[in-house]
């Protein structure tokens, strides 16, 4: 049976915690080279899509100018917003970090020591464990707090991403079915 008073329990419950957001916090990061393949998937035919409604301005009747423009609108919206939240993931941010543990056994130890005006290491022990309990519970709020705000920021650049490569594909589809010459070519030299 757990005791939930019992500060030893707090503690070892606590690195847990800690523990689970450190790396929580790493796996939202190294996500983004998922977000970085889907970007580098969209460069493909991104000057085409540009390129496409001002070579073929004249060639193309209105109505399908008009819907190649809304998926345009929609395709620049939508990677940007991407853009700009897989901007916010890799932005640096400080995570929180616990002392090291002579930090507790030196130094806080003789500040008690003196406050306290004792030597007694039971009542020492006590306050150096709660003064510990503490800084890993102020760790634990700023990366927990981290952790959601850059899990946030990887599901709205991923879902807009996708979004993006949906409209993607239409303006490509579009760059495709009407070429000037029937098939593209793509020629790469050396610079």
């Amino acid at each position: 049976m757990k005791n939930f008073l019992d500060i030893d329990e707090q503690i070892e419950r606590s690195e847990k915690y800690l523990d689970f957001y450190y790396a929580g916090y790493q796996k939202t990061l190294s996500k983004f080279s998922i977000l970085s393949i889907l970007y580098s998937l969209m460069a493909i035919y991104l000057i085409q899509i540009f390129k496409f409604p001002f070579e073929n301005i004249k060639a193309l009747i209105f109505l399908p100018l008009v819907f190649y423009s809304i998926f345009l609108a929609f395709f620049l919206f939508n990677i940007i917003t991407s853009i700009y939240n897989a901007y916010l993931i890799l932005k640096p941010v400080d995570v929180a970090y616990i002392n090291e543990p002579r930090f507790f056994y030196e130094k806080i130890k003789k500040q008690y020591e003196t406050a306290l005006a004792t030597t007694n290491t039971a009542v020492l022990n006590e306050y150096i464990k709660a003064t510990y309990l503490k800084e890993l519970e102020s760790a634990i709020e700023a990366n927990s707090a981290l952790y959601k705000e850059k899990s946030r920021y990887y599901y709205n650049a991923f879902t807009k991403g996708l979004l993006a490569l949906v409209f993607y594909i239409f303006c490509s589809s579009f760059v495709i079915l009407f070429a000037k010459n029937g098939i593209e070519k793509i020629e790469i030299s050396n610079v």
